[in-house]
């Protein structure tokens, strides 16, 4: 047996970026299954829209309250991904009384709270929102004071102070390019995450780190020698190499 570390990925974003967060979750769901990352690496997804992985949203609780008491902060996660377009999303008071401009916006500032554990990365699309085209729309004004609420957002001293950049942005046009980008980038951060596992000194077992989670994978025995018993059955000690088809669920088509 062998342990590898959990990594928690956590996913943040107004409601405007359906096909970003798909395409998302699908690339960092078969993160574990690329050939240099197998039996290397566990993955955790923390969205609020990944099916059975959510949490209850309390009646009696704020949204973004609810969600923080179910799922792990962003600032107890390892990587952070925040996607921007359109939207800012609701305004919404902190128990604290501070007031934020949305889910998100909470969301990136707790993720750059923890500077040496959590490495977060914003997209932002520059695709012209559909939403903006008819200025007749019923929802165009909506649509536009979202819009200019974000910009404000974007433009803020979390961004931009005394003419400085603070903060880095990665701007995408397509959804093929925000795909290469965030490929790119999470086997970035993946990379970090093991080259540092493999420095730590060997008072942790198996070089893991001790602030990610460990998790136990299968061990990885192959069977030796020939796999065929000749005209003998197959027996018990032969578990390891053998093991039948299920049921098919599905018909190959017809013609």
């Amino acid at each position: 047996m062998k342990t590898v570390p959990q990594i928690k990925v956590f996913l943040s974003s107004p409601g405007d970026v359906n096909e970003e967060r798909i395409i998302a979750r699908n690339f960092i769901e078969d993160l574990p299954y690329r050939p240099l990352l197998r039996d290397k690496i566990a993955i955790r997804i923390i969205a609020w829209d990944k099916q059975g992985a959510g949490t209850a949203l309390r009646a009696n609780m704020k949204p973004q309250e609810a969600i923080n008491l179910g799922l792990p902060k962003p600032s107890e996660c390892d990587i952070v991904i925040v996607i921007l377009w359109s939207r800012m999303g609701t305004e919404f008071t902190d128990i604290d009384g501070k007031k934020w401009e949305s889910g998100t916006h909470w969301e990136l500032h707790d993720a750059m709270f923890n500077v040496d554990h959590t490495r977060t990365v914003i997209y932002r699309s520059r695709i012209k929102p559909r939403s903006l085209e008819d200025p007749f729309a019923p929802d165009y004004k909506a649509n536009q004071q979202q819009f200019d609420r974000l910009q404000a957002f974007l433009s803020s001293d979390l961004f931009f102070k005394d003419g400085q950049i603070q903060r880095g942005l990665s701007e995408y046009k397509t959804l093929e390019e925000f795909r290469t980008q965030l490929m790119t980038n999470l086997e970035e951060f993946v990379a970090e995450i093991l080259a540092a596992q493999s420095t730590e000194t060997p008072s942790h077992p198996l070089n893991t780190l001790p602030d990610v989670p460990q998790i136990t994978v299968v061990p990885d025995n192959l069977w030796q020698g020939s796999p065929f018993p000749g005209l003998r059955a197959f027996r018990e000690a032969d578990a390891p190499i053998f093991c039948s088809r299920g049921r098919s669920g599905h018909q190959l088509p017809v013609g």
